[in-house]
């Protein structure tokens, strides 16, 4: 397959994602294509008569466009989880989903067009200030969409972070592990709280579709269990969001801190903890650049710390945030390689022609 490819293009990157997630993007050729809208490119034209990117070239030679149209060509190619499924109330809401953020991209490169390609003399400050509404329309409504109907299990002690999705999540329920103990929670109503190992957690496979983890990672016994049941627990399409002390931050180094026991990681440790238990990395960032002092001064100082720490400070902050997606794909498996025998010469002992026995008995003294 070849993709007409502009890497400044968001609509060529989402096509990208999509091959990716597939596991079909070593199938396709990119080539580089400019695109100007005030010049004409006859060679995209003779393709893509819309002159527009991205444009892809199946192998039986049909030439599809625009990035929906791609994106699903490449969805229908491979076996993995679908990102667009055949029929239901899935495909209806993954296709609105899909315009909304389309729709997004087209806001915001018709404002870039406008503030940055028409001289500043000639700019429409109310077109400007239109577009950018919808984009900021479009993000409230994906925020607020982003929990609803699904299914949250918060891991370690992640009560405080659960409270405000339980009225449009389908399900929030929180696990403790059996060496920390259990609070009941809510107070004010059921209790949604259980106590489990955790390498044994009490739900079906594929019953989440996000899993917490907030004080959890660091402090326990089985890392490598526990990561492996958070992924048997997640669906296909579920996603996973641990919070873990900064190996470099002052927080992990005092006793006297909510981070300060248990295993810290650096950001790269934690990605590649991630990997090698099937997960994929989405996104990493950081938090928490305030020093862990109780003046008044600096706690009310604490939103300029955060943006300081946010633009200078990365690698020091308190915390560090990784978003993984579930790896449904099978690792590659390793060759078996084929044992053969060795022989290695080994020393033949040597016995004495004539061996000699002597035993002295020791007979008691008389007194």
């Amino acid at each position: 397959m070849k993709l007409r490819y502009s890497p400044a293009s968001p609509y060529v990157r989402k096509v990208m994602i999509v091959a990716h997630e597939g596991g079909l993007a070593d199938r396709i050729e990119k080539v580089t294509t400019a695109v100007v809208p005030v010049k004409a490119n006859d060679e995209l034209k003779a393709e893509n008569p819309l002159v527009k990117l991205p444009s892809l070239t199946t192998d039986e030679g049909e030439t599809l466009y625009d990035s929906p149209v791609i994106c699903e060509y490449l969805d229908s190619l491979h076996k993995a989880t679908k990102m667009f499924p055949a029929s239901g109330p899935a495909r209806w809401t993954a296709l609105r989903r899909q315009a909304l953020g389309d729709g997004i991209l087209d806001a915001a490169i018709l404002t870039r067009y406008e503030t940055g390609v028409r001289p500043k003399e000639l700019q429409w400050g109310d077109w400007i200030d239109g577009q950018m509404r919808k984009v900021r329309g479009a993000l409230d409504a994906l925020e607020r969409e982003n929990l609803t109907g699904m299914r949250l299990l918060g891991m370690g002690y992640a009560v405080p972070y659960l409270r405000p999705f339980r009225e449009e999540a389908e399900r929030v329920v929180a696990v403790m592990p059996s060496l920390q103990g259990v609070l009941a929670w809510p107070p004010d109503g059921a209790n949604l709280v259980a106590l489990a190992e955790e390498g044994e957690l009490p739900f079906d496979d594929s019953s989440m579709d996000r899993v917490l983890l907030i004080h959890a990672l660091e402090s326990s016994e089985e890392v490598r269990p526990l990561l492996k049941e958070a992924w048997r627990v997640l669906t296909g399409a579920g996603r996973i969001l641990i919070v873990v002390p900064n190996r470099r931050g002052i927080w992990a180094r005092l006793d006297r801190t909510p981070f300060g026991l248990g295993h810290p990681y650096t950001p790269g440790q934690l990605s590649r903890l991630l990997r090698e238990e099937m997960f994929t990395p989405v996104q990493s960032s950081t938090a928490l650049f305030i020093p862990p002092v109780r003046m008044r001064m600096m706690l009310g100082s604490a939103a300029a710390w955060e943006k300081l720490g946010e633009r200078w400070f990365t690698r020091f902050a308190g915390v560090a945030v990784i978003e993984a997606s579930k790896q449904i794909y099978a690792r590659p498996t390793p060759k078996k390689v084929r044992r053969q025998r060795v022989y290695v010469p080994v020393a033949r002992p040597v016995v004495p022609t004539h061996a000699h026995l002597v035993i002295t008995y020791a007979m008691p003294r008389r007194r």
